[in-house]
């Protein structure tokens, strides 16, 4: 069973890549086909979910009518309103199927066929319909919806970016799915209004354009985010850093040292920055400055903010509202999900009065990062340049026939031409990485690094202690990353470590 008749690629010659459930209903699979051949790929992401017959449609509608004058005021959270939705098919159903299947009295309606309506009620009325089962799937990161006539598009973690068999054929079956997405989000898109972004409730940033102007219909971007986010512990599982590095970070973290990641799009910055500021000391405050809510922190002393876009000026507030609101709020550490702007100036002001300071931004390597951040509309000077201690540079890599992410260099700003403006960088770690092996250590040099000479000055500690500090974290995060244990108790390990 395909999800839609126009989603259906039947009789084309398939061969099977891969095969999962998502859930009880639903199936996906990675085929090599000629459809997908004809989207600029080899492989598909084919969708089999179940679809009404004419029977259960019918109840669907009756469900669907009938919660629509009951709650006509949208009073019941999403959860809530599965509940009723459910309580109502097994209320009605019964009655509705027996008409329509013509059972005799004592026929009972299968239970079979309730569990799969309210599947179906889960995932038309409440869910986001033909794209809940990618919603659902944790190997996608990302969907895009293109307008109308043309695939679905998912990124997959294993298989990068694939056409789905999944279309909206008809503009009001998109209007109906971007209505209900929107609704959630508490914004609109409107033809004033025609470029937003939200955070669906499950905290997947989505971003509309409104047909007005995308040619081809409305177009619609989810990036996926889990909703247990990755520890340090499993990044050094999956090989994205090492222990060492880890070890690095740490000491840079419970000091109040400032650390930038960078890399291209869907390098994986945001999930290497929120493992990362895991690290940050339990009994610190911490700020969260975001245009999308993203970051999830454990730590009991957190503030999180958001921009908010306004009439003209009237009631709009931007990261460099927040980044100066924030300076009010004495944090310990002040985290910017991107930094791309002014706010980047007050950042680095702020990390200059001895606040600790952690954000992302886009650049293809470390060098280009303080070319961008010194460039317009930055304008940071090098003198604050210098101040921003490390410099972490993550990046996507095709490792055999998956994508894998890497750390493939962490450096400091030792010195910066105050005529040409060139950065002297002192690279502390690199990788390089074979397309068959991955990742290999090259270069690993904490006695060099100019953070770590830094708190030795602040702190009293002498260079060699710190260093120490670093190798015994390690091996308490490799003796960790053998153990595998679940977020909750590898944040307890992490925060109840001694040196």
């Amino acid at each position: 069973m395909l999800a839609d008749r126009e989603m259906a690629s039947e009789g084309t010659s398939e061969e099977i890549v891969e095969e999962y459930e998502v859930d009880e209903y639903t199936k996906v699979r990675i085929v090599k086909s000629p459809t997908s051949a004809s989207f600029g790929g080899s492989l598909q992401y084919v969708v089999e979910t179940p679809q009404p017959n004419e029977a259960e449609r019918e109840v669907l509608e009756f469900v669907r009518r009938w919660f629509i004058e009951e709650y006509s005021k949208p009073e019941l959270d999403i959860e809530r309103m599965a509940v009723v939705i459910e309580e109502a098919i097994e209320k009605f159903a019964p009655k509705i199927l027996r008409k329509k299947l013509r059972l005799k009295r004592k026929e009972r309606v299968d239970e079979s066929i309730i569990n799969r309506i309210k599947y179906m009620a889960r995932r038309d009325i409440v869910g986001f319909g033909k794209l809940e089962p990618m919603l659902k799937d944790p190997n996608i990161e990302d969907i895009h919806v293109l307008g109308i006539g043309k695939p679905v598009f998912v990124w997959h973690r294993m298989y990068e970016n694939l056409p789905t068999n999944v279309f909206f054929i008809d503009p009001e079956d998109l209007e109906r799915h971007l209505q209900k997405m929107m609704l959630t989000t508490g914004k609109f898109v409107s033809l004033s209004r025609p470029i937003v972004d939200g955070t669906l409730p499950m905290g997947y940033r989505i971003n509309v354009v409104h047909s007005v102007i995308s040619e081809l219909g409305t177009a619609i971007t989810i990036r996926k985010y889990k909703e247990i986010p990755f520890t340090v512990i499993d990044l050094v599982r999956f090989g994205t850093l090492t222990p060492e590095l880890v070890g690095f970070l740490w000491v840079a973290m419970e000091n109040k040292r400032s650390v930038f990641i960078v890399g291209e799009t869907a390098a994986g910055k945001t999930t290497l920055l929120n493992a990362v500021a895991t690290l940050i000391p339990l009994n610190m405050k911490v700020v969260v400055i975001e245009e999308v809510r993203e970051i999830r922190l454990p730590h009991p002393n957190s503030i999180f903010m958001v921009t908010r876009e306004g009439v003209e000026t009237l009631g709009k507030v931007t990261l460099y509202d927040l980044v100066k609101t924030s300076l009010r709020q004495r944090p310990d550490y002040i985290i910017v999900g991107e930094v791309r702007g002014e706010e980047a100036y007050v950042l680095l002001q702020a990390i200059s009065l001895g606040h600790g300071g952690l954000g992302t931004m886009h650049a293809e390597g470390v060098e280009a990062a303080v070319r961008r951040l010194m460039a317009p509309p930055m304008n940071i000077p090098p003198y604050l340049m210098q101040l921003l201690d490390v410099i972490v540079h993550v990046s996507k890599v095709r490792v055999g026939k998956r994508i894998s992410r890497y750390v493939l260099t962490a450096a400091e700003i030792s010195h910066i031409d105050p005529e040409t403006k060139e950065p002297e960088l002192n690279v502390i770690y690199k990788v390089s990485v074979d397309e068959r092996e991955g990742a290999r250590l090259e270069r690993f040099s904490p006695e060099a690094s100019i953070t770590l000479r830094k708190i030795s000055e602040i702190r009293g500690l002498s260079v060699d202690t710190l260093i120490n500090k670093v190798y015994r974290r390690a091996d308490f995060i490799r003796r960790l990353a053998l153990e595998n244990p679940p977020y909750e108790e590898a944040i307890l390990q992490l925060t109840n470590y001694k040196d």
